[in-house]
């Protein structure tokens, strides 16, 4: 998973491994019910995020991620993060000068 956009238009990711039985019983069925449709819809300097289980991707904007994406979304940078033993997730971006 990884955010894009905001002020910075930082790229931040995330990365978690799941078993398949996981990932198809509970996360496959919210991204193949997923409409990316209200991406273009998203407000200036705010995020996107990308989210891809197996070979199945999908956008979804900030003002979306509610109900089951702000479960997956927070499940999956809280497990990275303590995967690493970091507080967040990797920055990617260009340097400032």
């Amino acid at each position: 998973m990884s955010r894009s956009g905001g002020f910075a238009g930082l790229t931040r990711t995330w990365s978690v491994e799941v078993s398949s039985t996981e990932a198809e019983e509970r996360w496959l069925p919210l991204l193949e019910g997923a409409d990316n449709s209200g991406v273009e819809d998203a407000e200036r300097d705010r995020y996107v995020y990308h989210i891809a289980i197996g070979y199945r991707e999908v956008t979804v904007a900030e003002s979306a991620v509610e109900g089951p994406w702000k479960e997956l979304v927070e499940w999956v940078k809280d497990a990275s993060s303590s995967q690493r033993g970091e507080d967040s997730g990797q920055e990617s971006g260009q340097a400032p000068g």
